[in-house]
């Protein structure tokens, strides 16, 4: 049987190197890295069809798309993909406007090829499965193809229009609900002056005020961020005056500042995707591109291990949607490449479709991870892959077990091999897994993970124990708080909402561990810091959560039942949740046996505005609930 999947045989540091050194504009010593590679790794293929869309060399351009289109797993549907799908379509314009034709003719032409790359897809990987992100993105390509390009273009375009169309008001408040940091000032007028300066250019640039555009592009200051869309439009404003060169002179000068948004893009696409810029993109200049700096920073290694992570994480993914028989044939493929990393991957996304059902086909390639890798990244990335549930699978997770048990036994000092292990055997046998965390952490104090994770582990079993047990595991999770805190201090990025973080987590296990006063008093502290920076409201309902169960501690049940309701008053709730820091304080009002209470405060949450799908969770809950059950979750988002 022929092999359909092409897997890289090429080192993943030569194709990054590669990489570095066409962002450096080394363009010849590039080429000479992937020219002979792109034939054996898609990596080194997306690169040199960017190359050559640059050079005008479009029928080369067009066989790499054709090749890279047929190999799902080696791109990010997202951002690959999508590059590659542009160049697709240029190549398309370009045969056009070459043999001086209407278009109709290039169009099907393409449409012919992309029905060959769809026949050979479906052979591959289930097209139609609801779980295959990419052929989500190549259904809406096609489509555009079969429209002859006058369909919605597939690609995602950035526009000006966002900011530009609309007033100063609304701009502060589209910035508000964007903000994933502190909350912003709600009115324009209490905005930085770094976010005016780039409304008001986005503004000029709208409506095509040149010189107002140019008077705010080049206005100086440190924390004015241009970027290469606002540099695009104003040399496309300068074009419209026959003023090229300084149109040039702007756009090259943006694009060395300029930074790729992912592993293989080397150049800006969009240079030649813009029907208003292709004028400006002269052979010349494009040559002039390709052999300059670009790019404000190199990646260099530390880009070989995240794109290494992604492009694996996303094999296993896709290989969900393999057809029954490219599984065989790749196992076939294994049988002469025991040792191909890859090849493992896929199986084991492969056979994560039905788990019960595959386990005993997908258990060799685990095993095969444990004992070839035991202390790679990739056993942390693709655990929900290798994930194994004591109760049905007793004897493959005891097999499981004793291989982790050896390989330690081998590395007694390697911490990411005990991290590992803990990882995968941590659900089933938590004190094993939290020996193993602890045994690493002797070694390296200074590995917050490992400390965040022995944190996670004892908040898990705060709220699945009773009694003293549960008081110890709060105390553990507290321990672990402060260790963290330790590890992190001055490098810790974001101070403030870090302190924030661990507030509330401490004043959460303060409570649990029976520090009452404690609890009460870094609550307080809590939502004072966060009124300081306007984000009081999410702090002030975990305090009035935490009052509630307070109450509950003293004795003090109707109290208790006032907090419960005061939350209905307080900021909506925007989606429902079993593990809601609310439904916790309503557990514990129901175990006081207040059920009508706690029936009566889900009634009212469920009146009000909530997605659908929460509603209907929240009905069935509240069923639940007024039978008798306890259907709340074991564990909280904090």
């Amino acid at each position: 049987m022929a092999k359909k999947l092409q897997l890289s045989n090429v080192p993943v540091a030569h194709i990054v190197q590669a990489r570095d050194l066409f962002l450096r504009g080394d363009l010849s010593a590039g080429l000479a890295m992937i020219e002979s590679a792109a034939a054996a790794d898609n990596g080194a293929a997306l690169m040199l069809a960017q190359i050559r869309a640059f050079q005008g060399q479009w029928q080369e351009v067009r066989a790499l798309c054709l090749q890279l289109l047929k190999q799902p797993f080696s791109l990010c549907q997202y951002r690959d993909a999508q590059d590659v799908m542009k160049l697709f379509v240029l190549t398309v314009i370009e045969e056009a406007k070459e043999k001086n034709e209407t278009g109709a003719a290039a169009w099907t032409e393409a449409k012919d090829e992309l029905a060959a790359v769809r026949a050979h897809l479906d052979s591959l990987i289930d097209m139609a499965a609801e779980n295959n992100s990419y052929a989500e993105s190549f259904n809406r390509f096609e489509a555009f193809i079969w429209s002859a390009g006058k369909g919605r273009v597939p690609f995602k375009i950035n526009s000006p229009l966002t900011f530009a169309s609309m007033g100063e008001e609304q701009y502060a408040r589209l910035i508000n609900i964007n903000s994933t940091k502190r909350q912003p000032v709600p009115t324009f007028a209490d905005l930085d002056e770094s976010s005016k300066h780039d409304f008001y250019l986005w503004k000029a640039l709208y409506d095509e005020d040149l010189e107002r555009a140019l008077t705010l592009y080049d206005e100086e200051g440190g924390s004015f961020v241009r970027s290469l869309m606002q540099a695009t439009l104003i040399a496309q404003l300068l074009m419209t005056f026959d003023q090229n060169d300084r149109a040039w002179s702007i756009l090259k000068a943006q694009i060395a500042r300029w930074t790729p948004q992912h592993t293989f893009e080397i150049v800006p696409i969009d240079l030649l995707w813009d029907e208003k810029m292709r004028p400006l993109m002269s052979e010349a200049r494009c040559l002039e591109l390709l052999q300059s700096p670009r790019a404000k920073e190199w990646l260099e290694q530390p880009a070989v291990a995240t794109y290494e992570r992604e492009r694996l994480t996303h094999i296993a993914s896709l290989a969900r949607c393999l057809t029954e028989e490219t599984v065989a044939d790749l196992e076939q493929q294994i049988l002469d490449d025991p040792d191909n990393l890859e090849l493992h991957i896929m199986l084991i996304g492969a056979y994560s479709k039905y788990v019960a059902r595959n386990i005993d086909l997908k258990k060799p390639h685990i095993s095969w991870l444990i004992a070839k890798l035991p202390d790679s990244q990739i056993i942390e990335d693709l655990i929900s892959y290798l994930f194994l549930d004591k109760e049905t699978n007793a004897q493959d997770f005891e097999d499981f077990k004793e291989q982790w048990l050896e390989v330690i036994e081998s590395h007694p000092g390697n911490t990411r091999i005990l991290f590992n292990a803990s990882l995968l055997l941590g659900a089933d046998d938590g004190a094993l897994a939290e020996e193993l965390l602890t045994r690493a952490q002797s070694i390296d104090g200074d590995n917050p993970k490992f400390a965040e994770r022995l944190y996670e582990m004892n908040a898990f079993h705060v709220h699945q124990t009773r009694g003293q047990q549960r008081i110890l595991c709060a105390r553990e999770a507290l321990n672990q708080i402060s260790i963290m805190e330790s590890i992190a201090g001055a490098s810790e990025k974001d101070p403030f909402f870090s302190k924030l973080r661990d507030l509330r987590r401490r004043a959460w296990f303060s409570l649990e561990s029976g520090e009452l006063d404690t609890s009460a008093r870094l609550a307080r502290e809590m939502v004072e810091l966060a009124r300081a920076e306007k984000i009081e409201d999410k702090y002030l309902y975990l305090q009035e959560v935490l009052n509630g169960r307070l109450a509950l501690r003293v004795g003090e049940k109707g109290l208790a039942i006032n907090h419960l309701n005061n939350l209905l008053t307080m900021e909506p709730f925007r989606h429902f949740r079993p593990d809601y820091p609310h439904l916790t304080l309503a557990s514990e009002i129901f175990n006081e046996g207040e059920k009508a209470a706690v029936i009566n405060f889900l009634s009212v949450l469920s009146a009000q505005t909530l997605p659908a799908e929460d509603k209907a969770l929240l009905e069935r809950f509240i069923e639940a609930v007024d039978s008798g059950d306890k259907p709340w979750c074991p564990a909280v988002r904090l």
